[in-house]
């Protein structure tokens, strides 16, 4: 008996079989020139950006993270607090 997963993986492989190949056209020789050029600077500047977005978000991240460590403390000891408290 088949399960219905196997039904759709069958029926897949009909879809899959009945389409014909596709071929590409070869591939057209770019002309660099000036617009490559100005391109280039953009995907430089752009990534240049990026790396500063994402120092800047570490930086942030590692702020976050001593603060949670400063709070994790004061909550243990608050907690220590309630339960000597509570005995």
């Amino acid at each position: 008996m088949q399960t219905l997963r196997s039904v759709f993986q069958d029926i897949t492989n009909v879809q899959v079989a009945s389409v014909p190949a596709i071929e590409l056209p070869p591939l057209k020789r770019r002309k660099f020139g000036k617009q490559s050029e100005l391109f280039e600077g953009g995907l430089v500047r752009f990534l240049a950006k990026v790396v500063q977005e994402i120092a800047i978000a570490r930086e942030a991240l590692g702020k976050i993270n001593e603060d949670l460590g400063r709070q994790s403390i004061i909550l243990q000891a608050i907690y220590e607090v309630i339960q000597s408290d509570e005995t």
